[in-house]
């Protein structure tokens, strides 16, 4: 959905394609969905997303103004655990419909599971995912990540800014919104988009078909039956027995390195499809040797919590975490030289707050490694109280944010392809 959500976008001239490749590009980087991005960038506003969504879901939506107003009796049929869960907010309740603002409205299964669970038939609602969450903060008091909470404060801003000119004649103001527009707008023929998307066929593996045909049923039966280590050694040339052990030392060697840590690594960053399959394949690399890892993320002068591990075990809320990088720490010393830390963490309230979230003590040691892409810092990989010598691990890591960046790159450069 994000990327035909895009080309739509494009197709009613409502951003460019450049603005389009920005707003993938920071969806890969920051997560959340393409409108998130798009409005972050100062493409769109909050109504024109959910608009657009609307027609193109065909499914009613919600002003973002009025999510923040819904009555107290309406907020209580939809308990706490399951708004945070599915991430949804009761709008209206029309005898035994219920119109649910949802994250995904596209998603059946949640549909009916709360449809079951509340006794209500559910009306999916579509609503910009900021100002979902910012409605559950407001609503279920879930806590709102700091990336959202600086963009609800930038809108606020635009909006004021917005305001000011055009109290001051700067700029034309607004056309009034039709009497007749309801809260929750129905969609109308004329704002369905048509969207045919055509099926995509199993195609076999070019020369699979023939290679099995030109098998007898005696000899497929013995492939299939072979053992798979043996499947890997070349054909029986009649050698003697040496040589037969030599061949399968030389599997064996060959399959130990395909299980090597850090060629499995290569491999995951390789499958990713998304940003939380690149933090995963590192944090699972690092934390198993590390009592304190984690990956923060670098946007607009801050540095934000990512993913994080102590002792193995991942660190709940650790996204919570935000450090202003014009104060000092080791965070704003790294990012001013875009290279390695590697030293002791001195006592000062940002070092604090961060090497905090591993335990009580601390650390005499930490290494901050940066993720550059083109040149931009965009992430920190942090460690303290290694098993082993950090010295010692630091080229390893170098290397392990080298590959970090390819990932990125790669994510970055499919999610354009399949932009279209």
């Amino acid at each position: 959905m994000p990327q035909r959500l895009g080309e739509l976008l494009v197709a009613e001239k409502l951003i460019t394609a450049d603005q389009l490749e920005d707003a993938i590009e920071a969806q890969c980087l920051y997560g959340g969905r393409i409108g998130t991005s798009l409005i972050e960038l100062g493409c769109l506003d909050e109504e024109e997303i959910a608009r657009t969504l609307s027609r193109k879901l065909h499914l009613p939506y919600i002003e973002p103004g009025l999510l923040m107003k819904i009555p107290p009796e309406v907020i209580a049929l939809m308990p706490q655990k399951l708004a945070w869960k599915h991430l949804v907010i009761p709008c209206r309740l029309e005898k035994k419909r219920l119109y649910l603002a949802m994250s995904d409205p596209t998603n059946l299964t949640i549909i009916d599971a709360l449809a079951f669970r509340l006794g209500f038939i559910i009306v999916p609602v579509v609503v910009p995912e900021l100002r979902l969450m910012m409605a559950l903060q407001k609503y279920y008091q879930l806590d709102l990540s700091p990336r959202f909470h600086s963009l609800s404060q930038s809108i606020a801003a635009r909006k004021r800014k917005k305001t000011t000119q055009t109290t001051t004649g700067d700029k034309k103001p607004a056309k009034p919104k039709p009497e007749t527009e309801k809260p929750i707008l129905d969609v109308s023929d004329k704002d369905i988009v048509d969207e045919e998307i055509a099926d995509e066929e199993n195609w076999p593996l070019l020369g699979e078909k023939e290679s099995l045909d030109n098998l007898s049923d005696e000899e497929y039966q013995e492939l299939i039956n072979m053992p798979e280590h043996l499947r890997l050694g070349p054909p029986d040339t009649g050698g003697d027995a040496g040589a037969d052990r030599q061949v399968t030392m030389e599997v064996a060697k060959l399959s130990a390195e395909e299980q090597h840590p850090f060629v499995l690594f290569s491999k995951s960053l390789t499958a990713a499809e998304d940003r939380d399959d690149i933090a995963n394949a590192i944090i699972d690399y690092i934390s198993p040797n590390n009592g304190g890892a984690a990956l923060l993320m670098i946007k607009e002068g801050e540095a934000m919590g990512w993913k994080a591990t102590a002792a193995g075990e991942p660190l709940p809320d650790f996204d919570q975490l935000h450090i202003p990088l014009d104060q000092p720490s080791v965070l704003q010393t790294m990012a001013s030289s875009k290279s390695y830390y590697l030293g002791p963490l001195p006592q000062e309230a940002n070092n604090i707050l961060l090497s905090s979230r591993f335990g009580d003590r601390h650390p005499e040691t930490v290494l901050l490694v940066p993720l550059l892409l083109r040149g931009r810092l965009v992430s920190v990989l942090y460690l303290q109280d290694t098993s082993k010598d950090i010295q010692q691990q630091l080229a390893e890591f170098q290397k392990l944010t080298v590959k970090a960046t390819m990932a990125f790159e790669m994510l970055i450069l499919k999610n354009k392809i399949r932009m279209g």
